[in-house]
């Protein structure tokens, strides 16, 4: 049975447990404020282009191409707005966040855990458990499919073993969706190295640990140490 633990306890009693700078927080008031208007003429402009759209398709059953790339190119850039306010909310609140085991963000020579580049690819948060040396991925489940975010999860996994974890250092994952269909659910359910955390508008998550059927002694070993007693 799936577990659901309260993890990104970010928020005591629905206030941060560090209060952040007036002055911080108005100058990023400031600068959301562009971003802000931009939004907000951007979804004008896709409600009278739907409204034309729906009248094209009426009489002429197409839709037209260019409305249709106006259209996702919307949708796109929305989730690439929302999701970057996530992952910088994540990042600049790292330490306060109880992730349920001692994480901190990976380093190299050259790049930072966040936005960690993989060859051809980019990984939203690359992290180390400083109790176990595990090394854990953190994909940010956009507006891919959960298929899709799984593949990219587990192509990341490959790639981290291959590239940096030493030979018998772990790799986990843990995917951050706002919520977890049945796809997602069941394309993890036998993945004992992968977590799904949910996260609710005040940036709560609850942890959903699937427990494979048959894993491998040293991973399910490894899982049990990471998950906390639920009372």
């Amino acid at each position: 049975m799936a577990q659901e633990i309260g993890l990104l306890s970010v928020f005591d009693s629905g206030r941060l447990k560090e209060r952040p700078s007036l002055w911080l927080s108005l100058l990023k008031l400031l600068l959301l404020i562009p971003r802000l208007v931009i939004l907000l003429l951007l979804g004008l402009a896709f409600m009278v282009t739907n409204t034309l759209s729906y009248l094209a398709v009426l009489f002429t059953a197409k839709f037209p191409q260019d409305k249709f790339d106006f259209t996702a190119g919307f949708a796109h850039w929305t989730w690439r707005v929302g999701f970057y306010s996530l992952e910088e909310f994540i990042y600049r609140n790292w330490s306060n966040i109880d992730w349920g085991s001692a994480l901190e963000l990976y380093h190299s020579n050259k790049h930072s855990g966040r936005r960690f580049p993989a060859g051809a690819w980019t990984i939203d948060f690359l992290a180390r458990d400083r109790d176990t040396n595990d090394l854990v991925i953190i994909q940010l489940k956009r507006g891919d499919t959960s298929d899709s975010t799984v593949g990219q999860l587990l192509r990341y996994a490959s790639w981290v073993r291959e590239k940096i974890a030493a030979e018998s250092q772990n790799v986990r994952g843990i995917i951050i969706t706002k919520k977890a269909d049945a796809a997602l659910e069941y394309a993890v359910k036998n993945l004992a190295f992968v977590e799904v955390k949910t996260y609710d508008v005040d940036f709560h998550l609850r942890l959903k640990t699937f427990k494979a059927l048959t894993p491998p002694e040293s991973v399910a070993q490894s899982v049990e140490k990471q998950v906390p007693e639920v009372k």
